[in-house]
């Protein structure tokens, strides 16, 4: 495996409160133990939206033996309330030193099949960007507890305290990008908030340039929480509406992203100017629908 890879790792309390993230930190810390720390030359960001990393979690990544302390960088955004995950990567990725890009969810666990498929991405020169597929795990404290300890467990399709992979999955989870690609297509979308449609809206403009679509061979585990109301319905009518026109207009989306300041750590873009805004200045002869 290489020894070029960053690792972004957004951070924040917007869904399901400060306990609920000391249980995503549980296992962020089995996953980077399971992978990173039989790797060197790894650098961990942690972009902490309104949120306080532990320093359990800091102390835990800083004995791996291959995670030099000076490879964990922590990059604290106070200034704005509404959760934004676009902002987050993309300030990491302005940071990152290294040619590849890794963006992985603090509420997932990634299975150690699952990493050892993702090393073999990170061995290919020839490689854009790589999609990792997350399936959506319902635990109790005990079988969370044997999931993170490697113990074999029941999965089980009933019951009130239940592991159950659901049907398919979801796009995203944990994504692999060559950096300077990912900074060509104009990074992560800064105008989706909350929940509903940022992982989808990037795979689909990666795809339109790359006329690739890799995806890992195995799925990573999206470990539950208690889900965001805050705004839910408005984020995701947003969300579903932005979407819908920029799968249309993917060229001039990524054009138009390109030359924005992307990543800047004062505030997410869309505080400053709506998209719709945005992109009539930009496209005058074609407006938003």
């Amino acid at each position: 495996m290489n020894n070029n890879l960053s690792v972004i790792i957004p951070l924040s309390t917007a869904f399901g409160g400060e306990e609920t993230m000391r249980l995503r930190e549980e296992a962020l810390c089995h996953s980077i133990d399971t992978f990173y720390s039989k790797h060197t030359g790894i650098e961990l960001i942690f972009v902490c939206q309104n949120y306080t990393m532990s320093e359990n979690l800091f102390t835990e990544c800083a004995k791996f033996k291959n995670i030099d302390k000076g490879n964990i960088a922590i990059e604290a955004l106070l200034n704005y309330p509404v959760f934004n995950k676009g902002w987050c990567i993309n300030v990491g990725a302005r940071i990152a030193k290294y040619d590849t890009i890794c963006i992985a969810e603090s509420d997932m666990w990634a299975p150690e099949p699952f990493l050892n498929d993702a090393a073999k991405h990170m061995n290919d020169k020839e490689y854009k960007w790589c999609f990792g597929w997350n399936k959506l795990l319902y635990t109790s404290e005990n079988e969370r507890k044997k999931v993170l300890s490697g113990e074999s467990f029941q999965i089980i399709s009933v019951g009130k305290n239940i592991v159950f992979p659901k049907r398919g999955g979801s796009e995203g989870g944990f994504v692999l990008f060559n950096k300077k690609f990912y900074f060509d297509i104009g990074g992560c979308n800064e105008w989706f908030e909350e929940l509903g449609g940022p992982d989808n809206e990037l795979a689909r403009r990666a795809e339109a340039v790359s006329c690739t679509y890799v995806k890992f061979n195995q799925f990573v585990y999206h470990l539950w929480h208690k889900p965001c109301r805050d705004n839910d319905r408005f984020t995701r009518k947003h969300n579903r509406k932005l979407y819908c026109h920029i799968v249309g207009n993917i060229q001039k989306t990524n054009r138009l992203l390109r030359k924005q300041p992307f990543g800047n750590t004062e505030h997410p873009l869309c505080s400053t100017k709506s998209y719709e805004e945005l992109w009539n200045e930009s496209y005058q002869d074609a407006p938003f629908a």
